[in-house]
């Protein structure tokens, strides 16, 4: 009786432990995110990521005036929320491991600053 309780109580602690990420993909079978145009956006779901790519993953770049984006999970290491120029553009990257924490509402004060910048750039 003993060790039938603490074997249900395991396994419970085991799945409440997965961290749950959104991932854009198409037809949600795939841990890995697909690369999105933000003017265009394709879906982003729910998944409790496995043991293997235990991490959330969120990247946004631009291109020109074009946006996209990816979330999914991953294996990589933890990483704080970077951003990268590149060229004109601009590269944002984070790996993080609490529930939904690759949403896109983390690019959001950095795109409305870029855009900001570019209109001024654009009269001047």
């Amino acid at each position: 009786m003993n060790s039938s309780v603490l074997l249900l109580l395991l396994c419970c602690a085991g799945n409440s432990l997965a961290v749950k990420c959104w991932v854009s993909s198409a037809t949600n079978d795939t841990e890995t995110g697909q690369y999105f145009n933000m003017e265009n956006p394709g879906v982003s779901y729910e998944r409790e990521c496995s043991a293997a790519a235990k991490n959330c993953l969120g990247i946004a770049y631009q291109v020109k005036m074009g946006w996209m984006y990816t979330q999914g999970c991953t294996s990589e290491s933890l990483m704080s929320l970077t951003e990268t120029k590149k060229g004109r553009g601009g590269y944002w990257k984070i790996v993080c491991d609490t529930d939904y924490c690759n949403g896109s509402q983390m690019f959001v004060p950095s795109f409305f600053v870029l855009l900001a910048v570019g209109l001024v750039k654009n009269y001047f």
